[in-house]
């Protein structure tokens, strides 16, 4: 299709970023870490305080640190080399696996310009989070074991549970803290809250609190309620209240147009499948909306990137900078256990381990539309044009 038009739900939070389901669209979405705050003692009895994340940012410099950079750690391993990443799709490893790997289609950089895997901030006392494990030790000592919301979200009946500590997790990029909230005694949990201290989307660190609501009983790959996104900075973490966004669905009409003679080969020309060999792709989409919103969030030239290995198909787009426009990618996200579509994403961060709290749209096919064949006639678009 020349100028391809597909709905797509792009959801609006409080500065325009939200979240969607599987039918609906998705929306939206460093510096070395202060001193580890005073411990926050958890609460007793019937007195549950109401809990602010803004003065911990300060914990996710060190938290990137020591999180899970490279495939050969784990167990609480840390790697010896130095770490790299790319500055495009956000891939990581250290030194030493990056012999054994084919890094030709990436941009890999230093992970600190200082060198070293904690950077200018290496002479981390004991207690500081020097490793995982003391990490790990410095979180739960900060974290209390159970809270409340510094303040109810408007709007959504979310935020009065109390949420209670279920486990800290080292994962790749961060160090997730999970907590979970029962409507009562014995009861089956109604909200789940993951807080992650580390990278956020495609720079710098912060913290990434997502509120999952389970009290609807859907079935199913659950959209967030809604995100909580405190950027670090210098100076360590604040004092501002926690500003959250509620997830709110809605649709528009994008329209997508390649730009002619400009194509690479298919993923399936690359891989030397003969059958696929004239296969192409759209180097550059241009992609444009009569709804207003929609068009200020996703619409914009996207241009297709170079790595490969790290986003299905290869297929990731990113979209040029244009008036200090927020960073965006456009890419596939597939449905894992093949029980349903794959789909198109736009997201401000181009990694899969981000999840669905920095996807901004989510475009919507015709049925029976596989996500790999439209794309493919986008690039034959391209070499017609028309």
């Amino acid at each position: 299709p020349h100028a391809a038009a597909a709905a797509a739900a792009a959801a609006a939070a409080k500065d325009e970023v939200g979240e969607s389901s599987a039918e609906e669209a998705e929306a939206a979405p460093p510096h070395p870490p202060s001193a580890a705050p005073e411990p926050a003692a958890a609460p007793s009895g019937a007195e549950h305080k109401r809990f602010s994340f803004g003065p911990f940012v300060g914990l996710a410099g060190r938290a990137q640190c020591c999180s899970v950079l490279c495939t050969c750690e784990s167990s609480g391993d840390v790697s010896q080399h130095g770490i790299l990443r790319c500055s495009c799709c956000q891939a990581t490893l250290c030194g030493m696996c990056a012999a054994h790997v084919q890094l030709e289609s990436h941009t890999m950089l230093p992970l600190h310009p200082e060198g070293g895997r904690f950077g200018a901030d290496a002479a981390a006392g004991d207690g500081d989070g020097a490793t995982p494990e003391e990490f790990e030790g410095s979180l739960r000592r900060a974290m209390p074991d159970a809270l409340q919301l510094e303040e109810p979200l408007a709007g959504s009946g979310i935020g009065t549970e109390l949420f209670r500590l279920l486990r800290v997790d080292r994962d790749r990029d961060a160090v997730r803290i999970k907590y979970v909230s029962h409507g009562g005694e014995g009861a089956a949990p109604v909200a789940t809250l993951s807080v992650a201290f580390g990278r956020m989307g495609a720079a710098g660190v912060g913290i990434t609190a997502t509120l999952y609501d389970l009290s609807g009983g859907k079935r199913g790959l659950l959209p967030p309620a809604a995100r909580l996104v405190l950027r670090g900075g210098g100076g360590g973490g604040t004092s501002n209240a926690d500003e959250w966004e509620v997830c709110e669905e809605r649709a528009a009409t994008l329209s997508f147009e390649p730009e002619h003679g400009d194509v690479s080969s298919s993923y399936r020309s690359e891989m030397g499948l003969l059958d696929f060999k004239e296969e192409v792709v759209a180097n550059k989409i241009h992609v444009g909306s009569s709804d207003t919103q929609a068009a200020s969030l996703v619409g914009g030239t996207y241009v297709r990137q170079r790595c490969r290995g790290t986003t299905v198909f290869g297929a990731l787009w990113k979209r040029e900078a244009a008036g200090g426009s927020e960073a965006m990618w456009l890419f596939v996200n597939p449905d894992v256990d093949r029980t349903g579509p794959d789909h198109l994403v736009f997201g401000t961060t181009p990694t899969y381990r981000d999840g669905r709290a920095f996807h901004v749209a989510e475009l919507r096919l015709r049925p029976n539309q596989p996500v790999l064949e439209w794309l493919h006639a986008l690039g034959q678009a391209a070499l017609t044009d028309g």
